[in-house]
């Protein structure tokens, strides 16, 4: 395979910086970039007409482990704004964004109360999973339309009112699960999954969280101490029900499950949407699965 010189792929990709900045700036469209598609997808839903709005990582990837490639340099190098969520979520990303110091990045976990992984190995790290938490989107939406009405203040207007009705959707959907958690006696309040990626979830209906592992990331197989810990916790508190979270392998809930004799309650989208014909292609599916999932697991004896 022949190596292309660098003095060519510089040349490259400046014409593919030019071409794409000269298309955006035609529409007269803000071109934004976000590190995944969850952050894509909410910004294109503030943004509206007024944004052209990419995804670094597509649906269906780990954006945990991403690594970039030419292309993705000379996509983010044509933004007008580049969007990431922080919280250690992409590692990669401060060494990518070196590349690009005259383009704006705003991290749209600002002002989030961090929820702090609880294993030693993770020193005190943040979970990075905030978007699951309807409140912290919130904060999420608020954090895009201020960075929207900043780059575009001709446009302030739509992107506000856009900010408001996207958020009342997304808090229209919580109802089934609070509904649910509202009727459940106190020793019912757990949530039980294979990954602690729903830790803002829990915090924000009162759940009590029970995982396999801590993140997802991890190459170790799960320790056969800690699956008989959960499945003695699980029989404990009686606890019905346990789900897996995707993209990930639904096997080590399924397992549990079996051991453990209670159900298995299925997978829960969080790090990525779905394809277009998939159950959740755009963030609010993805949080109406997720609840509405968790809401039915939960209300089954």
């Amino acid at each position: 395979m022949h190596r292309i010189p660098r003095r060519v792929l510089a040349h490259l990709v400046a014409a593919v910086l030019l071409v794409a900045g000269s298309q955006a700036a035609a529409a007269g469209k803000l071109k934004i970039v976000a590190t995944f598609s969850v952050l894509a997808d909410m910004a294109a839903n503030v943004a509206g007409e007024h944004g052209e709005v990419s995804a670094l990582v597509a649906p269906g990837r780990d954006v945990h482990n991403f690594t970039p490639g030419e292309a993705d340099l000379a996509l983010a190098g044509s933004a007008d704004l580049i969007l990431w969520n922080g919280l250690d979520l992409e590692t990669w990303f401060p060494r990518f964004y070196h590349h690009f110091h005259g383009v704006p990045q705003v991290t749209v976990s600002l002002g989030v109360e961090a929820v702090p992984l609880d294993r030693d190995a993770y020193d005190g790290k943040a979970n990075p999973h905030a978007w699951m938490s309807p409140a912290d989107a919130r904060r999420y939406i608020d954090t895009i339309r201020d960075a929207l009405m900043q780059r575009d203040p001709v446009h302030a207007g739509n992107y506000a009112a856009n900010a408001r009705t996207y958020a009342a959707r997304l808090e229209a959907l919580a109802a089934p699960l609070r509904k649910t958690v509202a009727g459940l006696p106190e020793g019912r309040l757990w949530l039980a999954t294979s990954e602690d990626s729903l830790a803002y979830l829990a915090r924000d209906f009162g759940l009590k969280e029970l995982y396999l592992r801590t993140l997802d990331t991890e190459d170790e197989a799960i320790a056969p101490q800690r699956v008989e810990a959960v499945v003695a916790t699980i029989r404990a508190e009686r606890i019905p029900v346990i789900y897996s979270e995707s993209p990930g392998s639904p096997d080590p809930a399924r397992d549990v499950a079996q051991q453990a004799g209670i159900r298995y309650g299925g997978a829960l989208p969080v790090d990525s949407l779905s394809g277009p014909d998939g159950p959740a292609p755009t963030y609010l599916d993805l949080m109406r699965v997720t609840m509405d999932t968790i809401a039915q697991g939960l209300a089954q004896p």
